[in-house]
């Protein structure tokens, strides 16, 4: 994938904003899709989002399948959202079941599309042996490598960042706890 200046500067821009604003007396939100299987579901995930748009929420993703089963799902809808909301919107992105040429062409398509942001899911199963030494071992190793592009890892928990953190997943600026995806401090 090669970027001209201009797609490099406005990818700057997304990248270095920060994900949750710190405004203070506000409550940033963000909500969460899996992409419709039937014309009716998308219909009423429409609904949803064009409902959302007047609270306008930090952001909204839009979930991948297991092994990448809705990965055409997942880009249609996204995209959609991008183009047709003022709500950011993120995508959801897995490397499993895909090549590096697949993984650099739907890259492309998001650009194309508009999506600025990319989630990836941490694998916090890697730390209770439900997968052989080898897979462990994997997943480890595809952690380290989605840190070192990632700007931003995001842990349901404490524990979960430094467990990630004990095992060289990211650096500690790049990690957050929002528990329940709900930062609690605004709360406080």
């Amino acid at each position: 994938m090669s970027l001209t200046l201009n797609q490099m500067a406005e990818a700057a821009r997304a990248l270095n904003g920060p994900l949750f604003a710190d405004l203070p007396g506000d409550l940033a939100v963000s909500f969460e899709f899996f992409p419709p299987k039937t014309p009716a579901m998308q219909e009423s995930l429409w609904q949803a989002v064009e409902t959302l748009v007047p609270l306008a929420p930090r952001f909204v993703s839009v979930t991948y399948g297991a092994g990448g089963s809705t990965r055409e799902r997942t880009h249609a809808t996204v995209a959609r959202i991008v183009q047709e909301t003022p709500i950011p919107a993120a995508a959801h992105l897995t490397c499993v079941n895909a090549t590096a040429e697949e993984l650099d062409g739907i890259a492309d398509e998001y650009w194309a599309a508009g999506v600025r942001h990319i989630v990836h899911t941490p694998h916090g199963h890697i730390f209770y042996g439900y997968f052989s030494r080898s897979h462990t071992q994997f997943f480890l190793w595809l952690e380290r490598a989605s840190a070192r592009i990632s700007t931003r890892l995001i842990a349901l928990t404490e524990k979960g960042a430094r467990e990630h953190l004990s095992l060289g997943v990211g650096t500690p600026a790049q990690w957050c706890a929002i528990p329940s995806g709900i930062d609690v401090a605004a709360f406080a």
